[in-house]
């Protein structure tokens, strides 16, 4: 009888010390890392004029924490375009060719590393030049008066345009038919020419 009481004694005291190591509440719960999904920038697309430069948002990501960030572009901008890898914020460099980029985002933890195509955008904007945007416009608009062979200032040549800038944005956008309109007698400029020619000046009346 004294046997069966010890053994049953011994059975109790070791259910009870596991009931008591259960509920511990110090002891460690196992970590789940996660990795990152559902990167998001907003915006997810920047535009600028050639020369300038611009920055991301960070970017919106699930995972677990610390996250790190790495990039590819396409074209290559050939290291103009770079990443934070701690926070993941895009910087847009004055030296980016112009173009549209699509930029590429690895994101990568302890628990592996996700790839999130074209998950933003960069076009830098190439500033008007007057060789390729606006001597098409004067040569197709601007004859006979202001042309090679013309009886006025050629304004086919860069040097007469560019000094008389201000001179033919206020003759351009002038109403239809009224004094010193042009082209004289002609029909008005479309807006975008017109646009075209404005903004030439706005980037520094460049010749190409």
């Amino acid at each position: 009888m004294r046997k069966y009481s010890l053994i049953s004694l011994t059975l109790l005291l070791f259910a009870g010390s596991a009931f008591l190591s259960s509920c511990n509440p110090d002891e460690e719960t196992p970590v789940v890392t996660v990795k990152p999904s559902d990167l998001s920038y907003t915006p997810n697309t920047v535009s600028i004029k050639e020369g300038s430069s611009a920055t991301s948002s960070a970017p919106e990501v699930q995972g677990t924490a610390p996250i790190s960030f790495s990039i590819t572009t396409a074209p290559d901008a050939g290291g103009a375009i770079t990443v934070d890898a701690s926070t993941g914020v895009i910087t847009v460099s004055e030296t980016t060719a112009a173009g549209t980029y699509k930029v590429s985002v690895d994101a990568s933890n302890s628990a592996g590393s996700t790839s999130f195509t074209d998950a933003f955008t960069v076009e830098v904007i190439a500033p008007i030049n007057f060789t390729d945007d606006v001597a098409p416009i004067v040569s197709a608009s601007c004859s006979p008066c202001h042309v090679d062979g013309g009886a006025n200032t050629n304004y086919g040549v860069f040097a007469n345009a560019e000094s008389n800038a201000n001179f033919i944005i206020d003759r351009i956008k002038r109403d239809e038919g009224s004094a010193g309109f042009m082209p004289l007698n002609g029909t008005k400029l479309s807006d975008a020419d017109i646009a075209t020619i404005e903004q030439w000046k706005e980037d520094g009346l460049k010749e190409n």
